[in-house]
């Protein structure tokens, strides 16, 4: 009769050594990655919500172009106490701004049809308005996003 033998079961050293020296290897690169996708995600959720005040924004100034004449006087138009744009925005905005996002909107000079200055004030009744969303990425950069349009005198 030949004596029993016996199966080993488990993991000797050598294997137990070898996935803990695997797994030293593997695992910083990988905490590595996953860090700078968070921060990749972070940064794309800026750009999506300062595109969304940007369109706020812009919309707002496409609507109140059709029914006032925000295009030959910018400054009344956004500075006015409780109906300038600033003011009416502050609901609005003040959602963006407590998460860090700051916006302006600035007018350029009077401009042709083809959008350059003829000097003509018959010929010369649009502007370039301009909103600039503000923001700080994820390490810590400022960042800038511009939308414009053309205004007209409705």
């Amino acid at each position: 009769m030949m004596p029993a033998r016996h199966l080993r079961r488990g993991a000797t050293l050598i294997e137990a050594v070898v996935v803990v020296l695997v797994l030293a290897i593997a695992v910083p690169p990988t905490l590595s990655w996953l860090g700078e996708a968070a921060s990749r995600r972070a940064d794309s959720i800026s750009v999506v919500r300062a595109t969304a005040l940007a369109n706020v924004v812009i919309e707002q100034v496409m609507s109140d172009s059709v029914t006032s004449d925000i295009g030959l006087t910018p400054a009344t138009y956004t500075d006015t106490a409780t109906t300038g744009l600033f003011a009416r925005m502050s609901g609005t905005s003040s959602f963006y701004s407590g998460q860090g996002f700051n916006w302006s909107l600035s007018f350029s000079g009077l401009l042709g049809p083809t959008l350059v200055a003829t000097g003509d004030t018959a010929k010369d009744l649009y502007r370039k308005a301009t909103v600039t969303v503000t923001y700080t990425d994820s390490s810590g950069t400022a960042r800038a996003l511009a939308t414009t349009m053309v205004v007209a005198k409705p």
